[in-house]
């Protein structure tokens, strides 16, 4: 069982109402009807039992055709035929007396009709969706019932992973409208699935599966994050979207088939109406993006009513400004903004002054909102219209990582590869410890991808960070060497440029092995993370990761003998095509920075020590 527990989108624009509405209607309805359904469940039992006796006793009774699909619903086709041929083989014999057996017949019948009387009277029975007499207003009522506190307890938590962020984005009366649909379309496939079900379909899964729907269309790379249940917890884990629904999915199809080979007349849970719900909601949201209605439409519809525009403030802020009174008109604004925080006109009119006035600085909480909004949203005409001036102009705006990330992501797909590196590297700038390992990864992925001059950088904050995931570090750190080596061939060009010779860089092939060795300078020692500088780029080398270590004395035609060591970071031996070595030469640093002696010599020998330990 997956269990979710959110997701990357943290926050909506506005309140969602509708989805909190349908929730508390859910809760109240079922505390409500709690003791009432208690009781009619108890009498219900009761008479089961009761039922289930007498026929024990008289096996050989007919079951009129209801009963009988309750009692195969509880105990499975093959268990029903095999229990029922038992008792009539060991149990009393039929009687000859024709009266007597008629007599039977009318008790039993009695007795299943009192337990029919009593399962019909139940609040679930009359006002849930009941295929054999089905009811058109019960397509709405049977989607806020709910049969247990465990179904009611994981559709609410479903619901609140995914209708606030599809509610934000749609509105709420389509949301509302659209959240009815897709139950009321789930519930009426299932009844034409089983139209002779006389069992009461109730829950708000059917529903809730159609907003996961048109979530996985609308959110499709947004990560799920959730919990594995199989008996005790397992995770949590992260996924996108477009994995984690589509696995659900397959589950509850393969559910749905797996139940219907053993109650094919319909009973137990409801897989049919989660898949027709999914499908509905994928469907309408496919729609919906095809014809493009919510950047048409709704966008605008919704930040009308999202920002609640004042332009009588706006307005007249303008003309205080135009009039001369510009710090008036700031403090009209700003008083706005404080009230309505959302105002997107108020926080663009701030900021026009602020950046004429060159105080660009004091609008800039106000602009990142608005971005932090068009983000969330899909705003991209408003982030590309906006998002170059701010960083002309406050270069150094305080947004948080994911945030650059999603930004940069939107300016790469513009083809504004600038702009997008300059706002990666404004993320990197804020990263720290709490950063998640998520948004690390995925800003050195794009930095690589963006070819940004301090990818290097930024992907060596992925791999500092202790939750990187083992198979994601072998990817990261190729890249990393890449980096170097590229960093080192720039650097052979240009000293080849100015008539130089030293080579940064040496590859020696041998077989079907190469040795690349890039020559580096250590910059400091920290325990056993060694930081050196390669052609201007800082590697950290991690010394417990280096497989081998070689130290010597290189001899040099007319110039003075010099210390030379490898740092290894694959195994010199068979097994790998590829073996990459730092070179430290002891002339080219001064190794008494990091141990103590009475010359380099000695220093470089103790550092050679600390290595190898």
């Amino acid at each position: 069982m997956l269990i979710p527990l959110g997701h990357e989108q943290t926050s909506v624009r506005r309140l969602p109402w509708v989805t909190f509405t349908i929730m508390a209607l859910c809760l109240v309805i079922f505390i409500l009807m709690a003791p009432d359904e208690h009781r009619s469940e108890m009498d219900s039992f009761l008479r089961l039992q009761q039922s289930l006796g007498y026929f024990t006793q008289h096996p050989y009774l007919k079951m009129e055709p209801r009963f009988r699909s309750i009692f195969v619903n509880e105990l499975g086709e093959d268990q029903a035929v095999v229990f029922t041929e038992h008792m009539r083989r060991a149990g009393p014999a039929k009687p000859e007396d024709p009266a007597q057996l008629q007599y039977e017949q009318d008790r039993f019948d009695t007795i299943v009709a009192g337990y029919f009387e009593s399962i019909d009277s139940s609040l679930l029975s009359r006002f849930g969706l009941v295929p054999a007499s089905f009811k058109a207003s019960h397509l709405v009522s049977y989607q806020f019932l709910h049969a247990g506190w465990l179904h009611l307890i994981f559709n609410l938590l479903m619901l609140f992973v995914v209708g606030p962020f599809v509610e934000d984005v749609w509105g709420r009366p389509l949301y509302a409208a659209f959240y009815l649909a897709a139950g009321a379309a789930a519930g009426a496939m299932f009844a034409v699935r089983y139209p002779d079900l006389q069992m009461p379909l109730v829950g708000a899964s059917g529903a809730i599966a159609g907003v996961m729907g048109a979530f996985l269309v609308r959110y499709l790379k947004s990560k799920i994050r959730f919990l594995v249940w199989l008996g005790v917890p397992i995770g949590p884990f992260a996924a996108p979207a477009w994995i984690i629904f589509p696995m659900w999915f397959a589950i509850q199809l393969f559910s749905a088939q797996s139940l219907e080979q053993h109650l094919p007349e319909g009973g137990g849970v409801a897989f049919w109406a989660h898949v027709w719900g999914f499908l509905f909601g994928v469907v309408f949201a496919a729609v919906m993006a095809q014809l493009k209605v919510e950047q048409r439409y709704l966008h605008r519809a919704i930040e009308s009513k999202v920002t609640m525009l004042d332009n009588t403030v706006v307005d007249q802020a303008v003309g205080q400004a135009r009039a001369g009174d510009l710090h008036g008109a700031v403090a009209a604004l700003e008083a706005e903004l404080a009230a309505h925080p959302e105002n997107v006109d108020a926080a663009i009119a701030l900021w026009n002054m602020c950046t004429a006035n060159g105080d660009a600085s004091r609008a800039g909480p106000a602009m990142a909102k608005v971005i932090e909004n068009a983000v969330r949203s899909g705003d991209t005409q408003l982030i590309i219209a906006h998002w170059d001036d701010i960083l002309v102009h406050h270069p150094d705006i305080a947004i948080e990582p994911l945030l650059a990330v999603r930004i940069a992501e939107i300016l790469d797909g513009e083809q504004r590869v600038v702009s997008a590196v300059e706002t990666l590297e404004l993320g990197h700038s804020r990263t720290s410890e709490k950063t998640p390992m998520p948004v690390l990864l995925r800003m050195a992925k794009l930095a690589l991808l963006l070819e940004a001059p301090n990818a290097g950088g930024i992907v060596q904050t992925a791999l500092n960070h202790h939750e990187l995931p083992a198979d994601a570090r072998p990817e990261l750190e190729v890249a990393l060497w890449g980096l170097a080596r590229q960093a080192s061939d720039r650097e052979m060009a240009r000293q080849a440029s100015i008539g130089k010779s030293e080579e940064p860089l040496a590859a020696i092939e041998g077989g079907d092995r190469s040795l690349y060795v890039t020559d580096s300078v250590p910059m400091s020692l920290d325990g056993h993370t060694l930081t050196v500088d390669v052609a201007g780029i800082l590697q950290q080398i991690d010394l417990h990761t280096l497989q081998a270590v070689a130290v010597g004395i290189v001899a040099r035609e007319q110039a003075k003998s010099v210390a030379v060591m490898d740092l290894l970071l694959d195994p010199p031996g068979a097994g790998s095509d590829l073996v990459r070595s730092f070179r430290i030469f002891g002339d080219t640093f001064d190794p008494r920075a990091f141990f103590p002696g009475d010359d380099q010599l000695t220093a470089f020998r103790a550092m050679a020590v600390h290595v190898l330990d």
